[in-house]
């Protein structure tokens, strides 16, 4: 496999992951999986295609119950831009951080190659100065107001996307959560929030944020952040620097388990030196 230095995310591709409800045959014989547009890869060989050099070191945070994925690009528009669909969920029982990585890509057939599996969860931002923090809550909102629903359990599950800079500092981030109650019929409420950081030492800032959220599927809910992170002083001599969370997402079902999934893209400036990866916790 050959090795592929800076130009992955120059290219503009936007790794967008699809919702979907849990599959009941996955949660009953594993603690996470991945659904969408994938095929499951046993061996890195088998995926023909360039190693992303610049996700080294975010790769190197997967440690255990390790898989690849390929997963096949969607042509989104005219400037040959693609998406790459797909969504992690995890069971009720499971509390480790799930994270996934772009390893490879193949420019000729639109396919990358995702590493994902369990990791430490480390936030960078804790031992770095300079950093700029804001975070939105919604009111606690209930099912139905009128009707004593009975409660089985209380959880609190996130779904975290970070970009990090060559030499792997943490440049900006975004945690969507959901803090809800279910009784395994449906979830009964909930309370949604975000947090979204940026290294302003190093010109980072946040041009636009939303979050919202809502009841889907009669008895699930979500969250969404949707933000934009800009650097004009990033890049010396070279246009300002966009980071594009469109949205990131968080899912909660009503028995417990809950899904993640992003669309997000760097552009203009030195988008190519940035990587990202994505975690479940």
């Amino acid at each position: 496999m050959k090795k592929l230095f800076g130009s992955f995310l120059f290219l503009s591709l936007i790794f967008g992951l699809a919702f979907s409800f849990p599959s009941s045959s996955n949660a009953a014989n594993e603690s996470f999986w991945i659904e969408g547009n994938v095929k499951e890869i046993h061996s890195v060989d088998e995926f023909d295609g360039e190693f992303v050099e610049s996700n080294k070191t975010l790769l190197s945070e997967i440690k255990e119950e390790v898989r690849y994925y390929e997963v096949q690009g969607e042509y989104v528009d005219e400037y040959k831009t693609y998406k790459y669909d797909y969504t992690i969920t995890k069971t009720a029982e499971e509390d480790r951080a799930v994270v996934a990585t772009p390893y490879a890509y193949n420019k000729k057939e639109n396919k990358i190659l995702i590493k994902i599996g369990i990791s430490d969860d480390v936030d960078d931002f804790a031992e770095q100065e300079g950093v700029t923090t804001a975070t939105s809550e919604s009111e606690h909102i209930t099912l139905d107001e009128n009707s004593s629903i009975e409660i089985m359990a209380s959880k609190t599950r996130f779904y975290r996307t970070k970009w990090v800079d060559p030499i792997n500092l943490q440049v900006n981030k975004v945690e969507t959560e959901m803090t809800f109650n279910y009784n395994g019929s449906s979830v009964t409420s909930y309370t949604a929030r975000d947090r979204r950081e940026w290294l302003t030492a190093t010109g980072w800032s946040e041009s636009s944020h939303n979050l919202s959220h809502a009841f889907v599927g009669g008895r699930n809910a979500q969250a969404k952040t949707k933000s934009t992170m800009r650097n004009s002083a990033f890049c010396v001599g070279q246009p300002t620097t966009y980071v594009y969370y469109n949205t990131n997402n968080i899912t909660v079902y009503y028995n417990g388990s809950a899904s993640g999934n992003v669309s997000t893209y760097a552009s203009g400036g030195c988008s190519s030196w940035l990587s990202y990866s994505t975690a479940l916790i």
